[in-house]
């Protein structure tokens, strides 16, 4: 399920992921060349036990750092639309490399309208910046103040475009169930598609399933909004729409 909720006019910072595995990857170098030192081991040697309990604690941590770190990269891939699990396990096995992949990556959207409708206000929203860095001549403080405003406005043109744009796919397929003989076919389209905006916006539900069709044989969710209904209500409670 894609949560379009997650997406910013901004693609997502996770720069900090970035900056601790390099970080890692310059502490596994240290240890792995500490490590490689013949220290000549000799089991009766207190010096050398005490070099091996070392190890053993190092080798702990770094079990403990493991799993810490699979589960920060887990909380981001989730937030990102992306397999938590999958990362989880990659960041495991590989902890530089998954903190240092996943903080380059955006919010997953495999939905090529939505995409576009991100695509096409991030690019306004760049040439905006632009405009306001190179004509307006603004001090740092008037700037710092003017960009934060049109990141705000572009924050929700983008999701008022994207709300319109999954209302418009839930018409889609109302009008799929009014040629199946499933809906009232004496539908108010206008008013049906305010209705489905209203119950997005209510329930904080700016997300599409991967199958968007999967619920229109769900007799348990209307078809228009995903509400879970009845099978034997007429009209749905939550956005209106009219049921055989």
């Amino acid at each position: 399920m894609e949560y379009l909720k997650n997406v910013s006019i901004e693609p997502v910072d996770n720069s900090k992921a970035i900056r601790v595995g390099f970080l890692i990857l310059i502490l596994g170098v240290i240890l792995k060349l500490l490590f490689s030192i013949d220290i000549g081991f000799n089991p009766v040697s207190v010096l050398n036990f005490a070099i091996a309990g070392f190890y053993l604690f190092i080798f702990i941590s770094t079990l403990i750092l493991r799993f810490v770190l699979a589960a920060w990269v887990a909380k981001i891939a989730n937030g990102l639309n992306r397999n938590s699990a999958f990362w989880a396990l990659f960041t495991f096995i590989f902890p530089p490399l998954g903190l240092i992949i996943i903080g380059f990556l955006d919010t997953k959207i495999e939905n090529n309208d939505f995409k576009k409708v991100i695509d096409n206000c991030r690019a306004d929203y760049l040439s905006e910046k632009i405009y306001i860095n190179k004509e307006l001549y603004l001090t740092n403080d008037e700037l710092k103040i003017k960009l934060e405003e049109i990141k705000q406005k572009y924050n929700k043109i983008i999701k008022d475009r994207l709300i319109e744009s999954l209302a418009d796919m839930k018409i889609m397929n109302i009008n799929n169930l009014i040629k199946d003989g499933f809906v009232d076919v004496n539908i108010d389209y206008k008013q049906q598609k305010q209705k489905i905006k209203d119950s997005i916006i209510k329930e904080d539900q700016l997300q599409i399933d991967e199958n968007e069709d999967a619920f229109l044989d769900d007799p348990n969710k209307c078809p228009a909004c995903g509400y879970r209904i009845d099978p034997e209500l007429v009209i749905c409670p939550d956005c209106g729409l009219t049921l055989r």
